[in-house]
Parts: C-alpha cells; structure tokens; sequence
C-alpha cells in the first residue's frame, strides 16, 4: 500500500554530519544590485515625458548600496526604475536624516507644503537653538513669548468651543418667542411710562387750575366809571376779549386751559394707539404659537402614519411569505405523498 506524501514540508531534514561552514557562498560585490519590488515613495514628474509619477505606483527596480555615503552608520541605498511612459531611468534614494526620500535623476519631485513648513520649523528650532546657547537672557525672553502664544491660543480656542456649541444648542423657536416677550416687556414699559406722564400732567392741571396764586384775578380800576358814565371793565377781561379767547366766571382766560386739553387728547390718542398695538402684537404671538402647535401635531401624525404605513406593509410581507411557504409545504407533502404511493405500487 502507498501513502502519499506531505505536499507541503514544513521541516526540512539535516544529517547529522551536516555542516553549514562547508557550504559555499556567493559571493557579492560592494556596490551590487538587487532585483525588488518597491513603491514609488513620493509623487513626481517624469522629465522626459512630464508624466506624473504618483506615490503607491509600483515598480520593478534595482537597489544598491550608496558607497562612501552614511548618516551615523546609517546606510544610504539607492533605487533605480523606469518610467512605465517613455521607459527613461529615474533615481531616488534614501535620506535618514529627515526620515524621507530624495529624488536624484530623471524626475522632479512635487512640491509639498507640510514638508516645507517641517523644514522651515526644523531650520528655526535649530536657529534658535543657537541663540540660546550662551545667551540666559535670549532663552527666558523665547520662554515668556512661548508661553504668551501658547496662552493666546488656547483662549481662542476656548472661545471657538463656546460659540461652537451656542450655535449647536440654539433653537429657533425658543429665540424668537424671547424676541417676542422682550417686545413686549419693552410695550408694557411704555404704555406705564404714558399713563404715568398722563396721570402727572392730569394732576397738574387740576391743581393750576384750583391755585388762586396761578389765576388771573379781577382787579377793580381806581375810578367807578369810565367817560362814559358806564361801568368799567376788568382789564383781565378787556385785554381777553380783544384777543378772542374765553372768559370764565372769575374773569380768567382760557387758553391755557385749552392748551392743557389739547396735550391730554394727544396723550389719551397716544395711548390708545400704544394699548391696540401690544393687543395686536399679543394676538400675533398667540396666532404664531397656535400655528406652530398645529405644525408640531401634523407632524406628529404625519410619522405616525408613516409608522403604521411601515407596519402594515411589514405584516402584509409576512402573511405573503408565510403563505408561500404553506403552498410550498403543501405541494411538497402531494409530491412525496405520490412517490410514495408509487414506490408502494412497484413493491
């Protein structure tokens, strides 16, 4: 009998007079290529064709170990593949001083801004650096402007996550119905203001009106009678009456009376105006809050109908399923019902 053997061999067999220094090695020179699979690093364009080389394209390439060039014992290898367009040489190698790559022949790399400002930021720090070196004074003045920026920006930070989230807790509806109570908080305030300044103007006419010291008294003349023979008049009542105005019954022009009628029917019409507005702007907020309940509840059983809709169609698919799968079952149990009988008739 033949047995198989194992197809794939995970352990290798060693005799025991096996010695590894016996076997010969290749020997390799120096600066000897290697076959490799890579990926194009960074992206670049090819100086031949202009052809953009992006990074991730994979090449087959050649690598090789830079002679005579290291970064503290580091080695530099250096790769080389063909452009996939026009088939020209391009050249790149390592750079472990920066942790990156560098482009040597055939193609220019792009421009890339966060690596610029790597280099920038890098070139700074080592400038600085320098300036501190033997300068105690130069190293607290950049400590203090370190941490005042630092200071700086965390405020404004600060104030982006408060504004942040006023804007994601801010409702409309709550905004406008403390739009409305300030207006008329502000109506209210001057509808008090106007019925106190009526009240005080009011009073005040009432009491100019009853002080005798502010009334115009008749005075008699030093003689009974004029050429004439006639009474005289009161000067008061004389000087009114060629004027026009009204005399009432103690001898005391009018105008002053008239004018006070005339500014407490501006106040009255002022009023008036004041108290229909509030009651207008009042209606309005109740017509607004009943038109935003209404809008609330139509959306309510707007879902609600979507909801049984849902359900509905649900339980429809169900009872269609479930009835396919009972003619199913059924035409099943004919057929085995009938091979049955059959393989009975044959028996």
């Amino acid at each position: 009998q033949k047995v198989m053997a194992e197809r794939k061999v995970i352990n290798k067999y060693f005799p025991p007079d096996f010695d590894p220094a016996l076997v010969p090695r290749r020997k390799r020179p120096r600066d000897g290529q290697q076959s490799s699979r890579i990926m194009a690093p960074v992206t670049m364009r090819c100086n031949s064709c202009h052809e953009y080389i992006y990074a991730g394209t994979k090449f087959n390439a050649r690598k090789e170990t830079v002679v005579g060039e290291d970064y503290l014992g580091i080695k530099i290898f250096r790769f080389y593949f063909k452009c996939s367009t026009c088939s020209a040489e391009i050249t790149f190698k390592t750079d472990p001083k920066n942790a990156d790559y560098t482009v040597e022949k055939g193609a220019v790399r792009n421009f890339d801004a966060n690596k610029q400002q790597e280099i920038a930021e890098a070139a700074l720090a080592r400038q600085r650096e320098e300036e501190e070196e033997g300068d105690a004074m130069k190293a607290l003045e950049n400590r203090t402007l370190q941490s005042k920026r630092e200071m700086d920006v965390r405020d404004a930070l600060e104030e982006i996550v408060e504004m942040q989230s006023h804007h994601v807790n801010l409702d409309t509806t709550k905004l406008l119905e403390q739009l409305r109570s300030r207006e008329k908080d502000i109506i209210e305030a001057e509808e008090q203001r106007l019925l106190a300044k009526f009240k005080d103007a009011k009073k005040n006419h009432r009491l100019r009106s009853s002080n005798p010291l502010k009334r115009k008294l008749y005075t008699p003349p030093d003689d009974g009678a004029d050429t004439n023979g006639s009474p005289a008049q009161p000067a008061s009542a004389s000087s009114s009456a060629q004027g026009g105005g009204k005399v009432d019954a103690d001898g005391v022009a009018d105008d002053d009376n008239d004018d006070d009628d005339e500014e407490e029917d501006e106040l009255e019409e002022l009023a008036r105006v004041r108290i229909s507005n509030f009651a207008q702007l009042k209606q309005d907020t109740e017509k607004g809050k009943e038109k935003r309940q209404h809008d609330k509840d139509k959306q309510k059983d707007k879902k609600k109908n979507k909801k049984k809709k849902k359900k509905l169609k649900k339980k429809k698919k169900k009872q269609k399923k479930d009835k396919e799968e009972k003619t199913n079952g059924d035409a099943g149990a004919a057929m085995f019902a009938a091979a049955y009988a059959s393989s009975s008739e044959d028996d």
